[in-house]
């Protein structure tokens, strides 16, 4: 969950084309959270994705870098570095946010968690949407049984692993030997 969050937090940047200053505006007119508060949720997701201290601090080094203007850049002593984030995020207990409240920290609307394909960070209608386009665990059931049949005519002696390596290649995701020896 976490990983996605990161990784979800990353394509917003990229749309944005780096975060800006807190109060300056996007192109679309929202207005920017601090620029602090975006790498301390960054490096916070990454440490719930259970990165390293040092990889998140690359990675923090990497967004830093692609703000508008560049981070640090306010007079000394008002961007605290990079490091410091890191180390008091790795100190501190786990925050939890939810995804509404990202969505509104963010700036975030249904249109555009839609068009930006967001997995985690993205308003509760959008995540309704997603989950009733998913299909019905008793459908896979089915299919992946339907597969095996067919399979099992087409093929006279067949194995677990070789039944595992059939739904692998037709996409059936997650079925592994013993799914293949239940079927």
């Amino acid at each position: 969950m976490q990983a996605l969050r990161a990784q979800d937090l990353l394509t917003i940047e990229a749309w944005r084309g780096g975060f800006t200053r807190r109060g300056e505006k996007y192109e679309d007119g929202s207005a920017s959270p601090d620029r602090h508060f975006v790498l301390t949720l960054y490096a916070g997701f990454l440490r719930g994705a259970r990165e390293t201290p040092e990889t998140t601090t690359t990675a923090l080094r990497a967004m830093a870098a692609n703000m508008r203007p560049p981070y640090p850049s306010d007079p000394p002593g008002e961007d605290p570095p990079i490091e410091s984030i890191v180390q008091a995020e790795f100190a501190s207990k786990t925050r939890r946010w939810g995804n509404e409240k990202l969505c509104k920290l963010l700036r975030i609307t249904a249109a555009e968690a839609r068009d930006l394909e967001l997995q985690t960070i993205r308003p509760p209608a959008v995540a309704r949407e997603a989950g009733r386009a998913r299909p019905l665990r008793a459908d896979l059931v089915k299919a992946r049984r339907d597969f095996a049949r067919q399979y099992l005519e087409r093929h006279r002696r067949v194995t677990a692993r070789g039944l595992a390596n059939a739904y692998h290649h037709a996409g059936f995701i997650g079925a592994k030997r013993q799914t293949a020896n239940e079927n």
